[in-house]
């Protein structure tokens, strides 16, 4: 990589923090263009003002040990969109329609999940780790865990009759619950501290070049 690209890195950390700072998580673009699209046609059709929300920013971990095995775990789930049940169909009409625009976006069925609850959770589920007070949520967690699977703080998860590790690098980037903006800030201004290191190495290059050069030219 070049000085200018390790550049680039760094402002793109720097403005990151400065938008978490301002309290919004850094989400994927295609989500946050998904969220804001579907609420603005809702606000045509109903003129009120309707969110969607994600999971993630619904729920809290209990214990921050189990906060990156949930994150891996719930690692597209957590990204899904909750909207009012009284809005669901609305909100999935307006995104079939526009399904040439978005896709790999998730909006839970607030409306069904909700009538189904509440669901058998094993002890010593993840569900239990997480708390909550959307309904919505907490129907939808209990829905995932009602199985039986297990996993350790380390992402090594059992289910149907086998083992396997869930690769931690996918979920880096905390996103469930308040703290994980935190975090976030936490994770960015690290990878920014190091690509000013990596930016000081390619000036002292630069710097060992220009003077050879000119010695060469003596």
């Amino acid at each position: 990589a070049t000085k200018q690209t390790y550049i680039d890195q760094r402002d793109r950390c720097l403005n990151t923090i400065e938008t978490l700072r301002n309290g919004k998580k850094s989400y994927p673009t295609h989500l946050i263009e998904f969220k804001e699209f579907i609420e603005e046609k809702l606000y045509e059709m109903h003129h009120e003002n309707i969110e969607l929300n994600f999971v993630a920013d619904l729920m809290e971990i209990k214990n921050k040990k189990w906060q990156q095995a949930l994150e891996c775990y719930l690692r597209a789930q957590k990204f899904s969109f909750v909207v009012d049940s009284r809005y669901f169909k609305d909100a999935i009409t307006i995104y079939n329609q526009n399904r040439h625009l978005f896709s790999d976006v998730s909006i839970i069925d607030t409306e069904k999940i909700y009538q189904r609850a509440p669901f058998k959770v094993l002890n010593q589920s993840l569900a239990t780790e997480i708390e909550t007070d959307n309904k919505y949520v907490r129907a939808y967690i209990d829905y995932l865990n009602q199985y039986d699977r297990a996993i350790t703080p380390s992402c090594m998860l059992y289910q149907q009759f086998s083992a396997r590790q869930l690769n931690v690098n996918r979920s880096r980037t905390p996103y469930i619950g308040k703290k994980a903006t935190q975090t976030q800030i936490e994770a960015y201004a690290l990878e920014a501290d190091e690509l000013v290191q990596k930016i000081a190495k390619e000036q002292e290059k630069e710097q060992i070049f220009l003077s050879v050069g000119k010695l060469n030219n003596l």
